[in-house]
């Protein structure tokens, strides 16, 4: 067997409310849903290894941010950095969509 390799990544989940990115996170991380809905405060971390052979594992780093840290001067500060971000709505609520809008303009803003 030769050196392990990991390789890190910073993935961010942005959305409005209530769309689901803590629940998707959940189910990435712990293989489970969450039940109930609680609004993220902030910046919730989690990490997540994947291992992919005996030598090379991949570890998410991954950053369940809030809609109301998005909605602050501190926004930017969330992003940076990441090498992946995944957009998240609700098919049932259009304004959902429409806040993406929003994320996009920040993702442009910062990258």
């Amino acid at each position: 067997m030769g050196d392990s390799k990991t390789f890190k990544f910073k993935l961010c989940m942005l959305g409005d409310y209530g769309v689901g990115k803590s629940a998707i996170v959940s189910q990435i991380c712990h293989e489970c849903f969450l039940e109930g809905y609680k609004q993220t405060l902030g910046c919730d971390f989690f990490n997540k290894t994947i291992e992919f052979n005996d030598e090379s594992f991949v570890t998410l780093n991954i950053w369940d941010v809030g809609r109301k840290s998005l909605d602050t001067k501190l926004s930017e500060t969330y992003i940076i950095g990441s090498d992946a971000i995944v957009m998240v709505y609700d098919i049932t609520k259009a304004e959902s969509f429409e806040y993406l809008k929003s994320c996009l303009a920040l993702i442009d803003k910062v990258f």
